[in-house]
């Protein structure tokens, strides 16, 4: 029981490959953690950073229609011609297809090293991901 009560928590972590942010999500998603989400991608963006990766592998949803919430966030990384790349299982990715709005806000990855050669316009991947943190400031 320990064993899901840990997988349920709520967990986001930020890094970094290239220049690039990676947050990555894991746990349950709820309307609090959404708040958390939108506060770091306003941060970012309002540090400069013009692309992001959003990893959502480990996260839980009943639906990812939650990700719509986001919108003004992915706005502001627009407007500076930016993207927000989500980095989805294979089944979550046909899944979030379905949601035409999410399929016009993101642009969907298969994995990080892809999403930061789409960004970089690279024809390898990434040569790490760092365990640090990306600027907020």
């Amino acid at each position: 029981m320990t064993e899901e009560i840990e997988n349920s928590r709520f967990e986001m972590r930020l890094k970094n490959a290239e220049g690039v942010p990676i947050l990555r999500l894991g746990g349950n998603i709820t309307a609090t953690a959404l708040r958390a989400v939108r506060f770091t991608l306003d941060k970012l963006a309002s540090a400069g950073h013009f692309n992001v990766v959003l990893n959502i592998e480990r996260a839980h949803a009943a639906n990812w229609r939650f990700l719509t919430g986001l919108a003004n966030s992915v706005r502001k990384f627009r407007e500076h011609h930016g993207t927000v790349d989500i980095v989805a299982t294979q089944d979550r990715i046909q899944s979030l297809l379905d949601v035409e709005q999410i399929a016009r806000l993101f642009r969907l990855s298969r994995s990080e090293g892809q999403a930061i050669s789409r960004i970089k316009r690279l024809h390898r991947g990434p040569e790490s991901i760092s365990d640090m943190d990306a600027r907020l400031k």
